[in-house]
């Protein structure tokens, strides 16, 4: 196999370039939606009984779905944190629904 591509330092040693292809859209959306494909409606409904926002990265992707699928984040006025509530917490209240609907999946 090939070395990677290696680029000078200040001290002189070599150090991995940064220069790396970059995935392209299509793969990227290939592959999340692989990955959402092996999920069942269980593991969809485990995800809306928590009472909490999911993790970051998960909630970034649940957001992104939400832009795609044109859900609405909750109502400010009728959200569970009221006027406490952070971007992140409208798009949850929102979502969450979402995944108890058994359709979700072939939604997506």
């Amino acid at each position: 196999s090939a070395s990677p591509v290696t680029r000078s330092t200040d001290s002189g040693r070599r150090a991995p370039s940064t220069d790396r292809p970059k995935a392209k859209p299509k793969d990227s959306l290939e592959k999340c939606l692989g990955r959402i494909e092996s999920l069942d409606q269980e593991d969809f409904k485990s995800l809306a009984s928590r009472k909490e926002s999911p993790p970051e990265a998960v909630m970034q992707v649940l957001m992104a779905l939400c832009l795609l699928m044109e859900i609405k984040p909750a109502d400010p006025k009728r959200a569970a944190k009221g006027k406490n509530a952070t971007r992140e917490d409208l798009y949850w209240e929102a979502v969450r629904k979402q995944l108890m609907d058994a359709k979700f999946k072939s939604r997506v």
